[in-house]
């Protein structure tokens, strides 16, 4: 029930890359952060306000399967105008996302 009231939530949900198979090894995270809320800014992929899904080249990063994907926009959580930031798989070397 407090998710409703949150200005900040952290889901850590299963993957969406990998048909259900059980117990997920690869995971789903996902940022939800509430606009309009006074000295926040929430994070975002590449331009503010825009609906982004990205999937890196596989040539430039060291992602085994099921590989990453990234996804910003907005969305409505508990009838609250929210923007979202999730990662979904998994990468080998984090200094190549930097």
């Amino acid at each position: 029930p407090q998710r409703r009231y949150a200005d900040v939530i952290i889901e850590v949900l299963p993957t969406q890359l990998i048909p259900d198979k059980g117990e997920p090894e690869v995971l789903r995270v996902r940022l939800v952060m509430r606009e309009g809320v006074k000295h926040f800014s929430p994070v975002y992929l590449f331009d503010e306000g825009s609906t982004i899904s990205w999937t890196p080249c596989g040539r430039k990063l060291s992602c085994s399967y099921p590989g990453i994907q990234f996804f910003y926009g907005p969305d409505t959580y508990f009838s609250n105008e929210v923007s979202v930031l999730e990662m979904d798989g998994q990468f080998d070397r984090l200094d190549e996302l930097i």
